[in-house]
């Protein structure tokens, strides 16, 4: 299911070849789409993709869950860029929006003219962004959450997963017995979305 999902969704964006970038963070969102994206490469070889992990240094594991994306990457014949990005903690700028950032510049860096960047966000990321931005008194345009495309670099930004659930791609991701890494900051409620979840 959601392979097809994918597939369909992109169908209306390949009609000649085109060069993805993959977010790779290597949480479970993000690896299910490595696979997802592996799959489709091999029965549609005409495309490139090139995977891309941004290496914050936040974590002690940091480095360990590079090495794993890599190896993941490699294991779906994608290609694997690591970028790393130094964040300035104790500023007056959120680690979280810093990090965001950093992390879209790092992408940025790596699109090709009409290339498509892919990033995992699901349904529930999606609710999640809706309630944030009632939290922070948005207005009409903020309540509007994420849209499934929109420009980037010259190119698209697509969010394939994003009409698909959490419990569906961890379904997805225990079927197919898939590793990923847990970020342990996921569990500190001082961040919004956690504090949300």
């Amino acid at each position: 299911m959601l392979y097809s999902r994918l597939a369909n969704s992109l169908k209306t964006y390949c009609d000649s070849p085109r060069h993805f970038v993959l977010a790779l963070s290597g949480g479970l969102d993000s690896r299910v789409l490595l696979r997802l994206m592996g799959q489709y490469l091999r029965l549609n070889p005409q495309h490139q993709c090139l995977a891309v992990h941004v290496h914050h240094g936040l974590s002690p594991n940091a480095d360990e869950w590079s090495q794993h994306c890599q190896e993941w990457a490699r294991q779906e014949g994608i290609e694997c860029c690591v970028e790393r990005v130094e964040l300035t903690l104790g500023s007056r700028v959120s680690v979280e929006q810093q990090a965001r950032e950093h992390r879209y510049q790092a992408l940025r860096k790596h699109m090709r003219p009409g290339g498509i960047l892919l990033t995992a966000q699901h349904a529930d990321d999606q609710l999640e962004t809706v309630l944030l931005a009632l939290k922070r008194g948005s207005g009409p345009a903020g309540l509007a959450a994420m849209a499934f495309s929109t420009p980037f670099a010259g190119g698209l930004h697509l969010r394939p997963l994003l009409s698909s659930s959490r419990a569906d791609i961890e379904c997805y991701g225990q079927q197919h017995q898939l590793a990923w890494v847990e970020d342990e900051s996921n569990q500190d409620t001082r961040y919004d979305r956690n504090f949300l979840r």
